[in-house]
């Protein structure tokens, strides 16, 4: 989660966090621009190189 206002970034993590996500703080919202590519690169890992949709998960808790 990015964004500019810290309260708002704060309220969004805690609703997240209620709702079961794992968020994390990723700071403010020009560091929203390194989320996509990180993105790309779990859709060619699970779909491009056949190692599945939860390969994100597997390596966040590598």
């Amino acid at each position: 989660m990015a964004g500019d206002d810290d309260l708002t970034r704060k309220t969004v993590l805690q609703l997240a966090a209620e709702l079961g996500f794992d968020a994390v703080d990723a700071g403010p919202l020009s560091n929203a621009r390194y989320t996509e590519p990180a993105v790309e690169l779990l859709i060619q890992l699970a779909f491009g190189q056949d190692l599945g949709p939860g390969i994100g998960f597997v390596l966040a808790r590598a």
